[in-house]
């Protein structure tokens, strides 16, 4: 993102969740692929005027 879409740095988070907040349950593959994700979340400039 930062160089494809030139996105300066110090506007990206990044914070993992894996062991905390599964989607589904680890005792299946099934489960384990479905919490192999990434979730993209876009929140606006509430500050930019």
């Amino acid at each position: 993102m930062i160089n494809a879409m030139r996105i300066p740095t110090y506007r990206l988070i990044a914070t993992g969740y894996g062991e905390t907040r599964p989607v589904a349950s680890n005792e299946t593959a099934a489960g384990r692929a479905r919490n192999r994700r990434i979730d993209i979340v876009i929140k606006p400039n509430l500050e930019a005027g």
